[in-house]
């Protein structure tokens, strides 16, 4: 079946009664509108506000159409869509992908989706709501390959590539029909009836896929009849197989493999849960740029489009099914929904995920309150993982939090101490025993223990936490068996407002209240800047070049105060404390060695030995330059800004090729030799022309700033704004007072 984008030409209003506007997806509707302390989504949702939602939109199919259906990526949420007036789709899951089946006639068609998103709360994170990913129109003649029920499966086998193929044509299929096919150069040719039977193909020559060297191949079938090709369908395809060994650990191609993982959630903070595909790729970017191999999809299946950047990019995908079972963990969650629909659910994750080569694991779950037994969970989780492993081979896990003495759910769990009778083990074993590896969130210290106790387990750390990073990748290492560890979390994302929280007295929950909107508590922050946190995981990791600086604010030098769980002590790569000369402050400092030196303005402040890949220094705030030499003689530097200020602007392409095609620019303001003002809070402006302006912000935690808007007040320095191409060259400007303004072109050359 041809696939044709079907983003354009929408319109939107809200339930009962708004006014249609335009719209073009993917949309989240949320992320355009006021945020409010009173929002029922609460600090859950970030104080973001939801709506009930109608999309319309009017088609006319390609002459000579027979089949067509509409497939949509995802939706925020219980969708219905109605085609030429009748209802041909439903769809509660505010995740998982579906199709709706249009009748082909003469003229035009129409399709209507109605999304009820306005009941709250309904997530433990900003969900947004809309049709916030993408959709296609799939059309063909008579006959067709269809293309979410083909499986095309890359497998390395004892050192060679083997394609597995099961082609599903559909209709008005003969018996003499052969399907053509290219992957890499080879060609193969076979009866279209074996070719939907599956089919193994040795394809010698072609190279492995890893996420190290992801090498990708097109692969191209084509239904023939009488040298006639009645549909074509291309995809690509890497060659990777996994497996678990006790002796060796996680092998993907028969090589030991180490996941470091990071935990995301769909959101991409200045866009909202907007899936545009150039930030889906941005994201993989920054994950694999700041050294994860592996990401967690944290707590619902992804986009397509991030799937496909993985492949590209090269990352190992934790693709994950849910929240929540039959027990909901909010009033209006997918709970409502489980018993009836989670097979159907589950399979469009894995029809969706099982074609990609970046997908290496499956989990059924995240904090599962039945991973205790109650409401049926042992039994259930035999029958998801039962399930999967009909349709793919790839382990199957799940992620759990401790199980208390008092049956404690959710985030207190995870912190729950039982004395002498060891619950988790108790409960928890019966449902770990149906899995192929146990997700541990937030428990390294159990790992030697209870691999111990169960020698045939294997062990997955689906999240940890940055100020824990160097003793859970030590537990980590200790034993093959572990074969990773996912930081929670990777990117810093909207809602769960302030689980990262650092407050001068102790207690107050685990939230923040109104106007904070982040978690605070990633290694990346919303903007796509490495926070503090990231160097340091950097230093545990062992890939830290050389020293990092990291400086406690002379106010917190008696106390850090009281930070969360989930949250990192304030610090700042930044010597600029105009008010505090003379005062003591503490510096740290990163580092992949022993032992450290400190200088301020050239004199030595002192040496000391890294523990835990850090090394602490005490000394007085003065103006000027800090520098760490560590073993290797490897240097670097933070100095105090002059004066001036200097606007820097970055895009992250060249230029456009397509119309609607997004662009990121990087804001920084920096003094004249480029050393950035963290501290400096200017309002920023960004004028856009030839294109469009579609969000701009910055990393502030509780701004109660639009995004929408063309101004923000920068942030530790910083701020980024998403440009759509219009078709022509675009020329972006940016102002702020004090500065000269800067402007850049991104000239549109189409493909």
């Amino acid at each position: 079946m041809r696939k044709i984008g079907f983003n354009d030409g929408w319109h939107c209003r809200t339930l009962p009664g708004g006014d249609k506007f335009d719209v073009t997806l993917p949309h989240d509707w949320s992320i355009g509108q006021a945020r409010r302390a009173d929002a029922p989504s609460g600090s859950a949702g970030g104080y973001f506000v939801t709506s009930d939602l109608e999309y319309t939109k009017e088609f006319t199919l390609p002459e000579g159409t027979k089949h067509a259906m509409i497939y949509f990526d995802g939706a925020y949420r219980d969708a219905e869509v109605y085609v030429d007036g009748m209802l041909r789709a439903r769809e509660p899951h505010p995740y998982a992908p579906f199709q709706a089946e249009v009748s082909p006639k003469t003229g035009t068609h129409s399709v209507r989706v109605t999304l009820a998103a306005s009941a709250e709360p309904s997530s433990r994170w900003y969900a947004g709501c809309g049709i916030y990913r993408q959709a296609f129109l799939y059309v063909s003649g008579e006959t067709a390959i269809d293309p979410l029920a083909t499986r095309i499966n890359g497998e390395w086998e004892d050192g060679s590539a083997v394609l597995e193929l099961k082609a599903h044509c559909v209709w008005d299929v003969a018996d003499t029909d052969t399907l053509e096919i290219n992957v890499g150069g080879l060609s193969f040719s076979l009866p279209a009836s074996r070719a939907g039977e599956g089919v193994r193909l040795p394809c010698p020559g072609l190279k492995s896929w890893t996420a190290d060297e992801p090498c990708l191949y097109e692969v191209s079938l084509k239904l023939m009849r009488g040298g006639v090709c009645l549909d074509e369908h291309r995809a690509e395809t890497g060659f990777i197989t996994v497996k678990l060994d006790r002796e060796r650990g996680l092998l993907v191609n028969g090589k030991p493999v180490k996941l470091k993982g990071g935990c995301v959630h769909h959101d991409h903070g200045i866009l909202g849960a907007a899936a545009y595909p150039e930030a889906e790729e941005r994201k993989a970017r920054l994950l694999k740029e700041n050294g994860f191999n592996a990401v967690r999809c944290a707590h619902n299946m992804p986009s397509a489009a991030f799937l496909e950047a993985c492949d590209r990019v090269g990352l190992y995908v934790l693709d994950e099914f849910t929240d929540m079972w039959g027990t909901g963990k909010n009033l209006h969650d997918y709970h409502r929904y489980f018993d009836d629909w989670w097979r159907r659910d589950l399979l469009a994750m894995l029809l969706q995920g099982r074609n990609h080569p970046s997908v290496i694991m499956w989990s059924i779950g995240n904090e599962i309150p039945e991973r205790d037994g109650s409401n049926s969970g042992y039994s259930t989780a035999s029958c998801m993982a039962e399930f999967v492993r009909r349709f793919d081979a790839r382990p199957v896990t799940s992620g759990l939090n401790n199980i208390g003495a008092w049956k404690a759910e959710m985030l207190d769990a995870n912190l729950v101490k039982d004395g002498d009778e060891d619950y988790f083990d108790r409960f928890a074993t019966p449902f770990l025993d149906k899995l192929d590896v146990a997700g541990y969130n937030y428990m390294f210290s159990r790992y030697a223990k209870d691999l111990k106790a169960h020698p045939e387990r294997f062990i997955v750390g689906t999240e940890s936490v940055t100020h824990e990073a160097y003793e859970t990748w030590q537990a980590t290492q200790s034993d093959p068996r572990v074969t990773g560890d996912f930081c929670w979390s990777a990117i810093d994302y909207l809602g769960e407002a302030g689980i990262g929280h650092i407050r001068e007295t102790e207690g107050g929950g685990y939230f923040e209240g109104y106007p904070f909107k982040t978690a605070n508590c990633g290694d990346i922050d919303i903007i796509g800047n490495k926070t503090p946190a990231s160097y340091y995981r950097d230093a545990v990791w062992g890939r830290l070049e050389k020293p990092y600086i990291v400086v406690q604010p002379p106010r917190r030098y008696a106390s850090d105060g009281f930070v969360s769980y989930w949250g990192f002590p304030e610090r700042y790569n930044a010597w600029d404390w105009p008010d505090s000369e003379g005062q003591p402050i503490r510096v740290e400092v990163y580092t992949c060695t022993e032992k450290v030196s400190l200088y301020l303005n050239d004199e030595l402040v002192g040496s000391e030995r890294a523990e835990g890949r850090k090394a602490v220094f005490e000394t007085v705030y003065r103006p000027g330059t800090l520098t760490a030499q560590d073993d290797t003689g490897a240097q670097s530097s933070v100095s105090t800004p002059g004066a001036s200020a200097k606007l820097e602007v970055r895009p992250d392409r060249e230029t456009f090729n397509r119309e609607g095609q997004l662009a990121f620019v990087e804001i920084a303001l920096t003094d004249e030799k480029g050393v950035l003002r963290a501290f400096d809070r200017r309002q920023l402006k960004v004028d856009v022309v030839g294109g469009r302006l579609i969000a701009l912000g910055s990393a502030d935690r509780k701004s109660e700033e639009n995004f929408f808007d063309e101004s923000c007040r920068l942030y530790e320095g910083r701020a980024l704004a998403a440009v759509l191409c219009g078709g022509k060259d675009a020329e972006v400007t940016v102002s702020c007072p004090g500065a000269e303004e800067v402007r850049t072109l991104i000239p549109f050359k189409a493909q």
